[in-house]
């Protein structure tokens, strides 16, 4: 099914790439934890846009926690 259809099954949505999915979520009301991976070159702007409209982190301590 489509996103919108579980939306009122959903408290909060997590995500850790930042393709269709999250920008329908984007159009919600509900908090969105991004995980950046690094894997996406986003542009300045954008990621200020992404960084206020979610509980943000960027997934780099992951390098620390493999080594």
């Amino acid at each position: 099914g489509k996103l919108n259809d579980l939306n009122k099954q959903i408290d909060v949505f997590i995500f850790d790439y930042a393709g269709t999915a999250f920008n329908e979520a984007c159009a919600t009301d509900k908090p969105i934890i991004y995980f950046d991976l690094g894997i996406r070159n986003t542009a300045p702007d954008v990621l200020d846009s992404i960084k206020n409209r979610t509980i943000y982190d960027y997934y780099i301590w992951l390098l620390y926690i493999n080594k």
